[in-house]
């Protein structure tokens, strides 16, 4: 046998098994992970979302398609619905960072002048970590005014 027969073989059998060749980039988890939460029941964040009714548009059971729609997974950033109440779809759906607005991840909203603010931006704004804001809060019970004075 050649070489060039049994590296023919082996790309067909790549192509057979993974068409795309993108299994294991940060893309392709990032498709596995929603849809795995969206249609897995044993999925352990599937009552945050396939319960709830959040959706994976058909067009995007195929990762090439995914992939079309998103393009690049830009460093530090995640899958993010412009609309929670909606489901994953090209529309829908955008890389957002940490701190982008509406990148809603694990942020903490608190109501600052009878406005609903992130945490984060005010504790910025302010000067202070975010983190000294929250526990003043939530850990000793101060006010939103009194937490921003101290």
């Amino acid at each position: 046998m050649s070489l060039t027969y049994l590296v023919a073989k082996a790309i067909a059998r790549k192509d057979a098994n993974n068409s795309h060749g993108a299994t294991g980039s940060p893309e392709y988890k990032v498709w596995k992970g929603m849809r795995n939460r969206c249609n897995n029941p044993k999925n352990s964040n599937y009552y945050k979302y396939g319960k709830k009714g959040v959706t994976v548009d058909k067009d995007w059971d195929s990762f090439e398609n995914f992939y079309r729609d998103m393009g690049k997974k830009p460093e530090g950033a995640t899958l993010d619905r412009k609309d929670p109440k909606k489901g994953y779809s090209k529309e829908n759906c955008r890389w957002a960072k940490a701190g982008d607005a509406g990148a809603r991840g694990n942020d903490i909203y608190i109501n600052v002048g009878g406005a609903s603010r992130r945490l984060k931006d005010v504790a910025e704004k302010k000067g202070i970590l975010a983190n000294t804001l929250y526990k003043r809060i939530k850990t000793h019970g101060m006010s939103v005014k009194e937490a921003l004075d101290k």
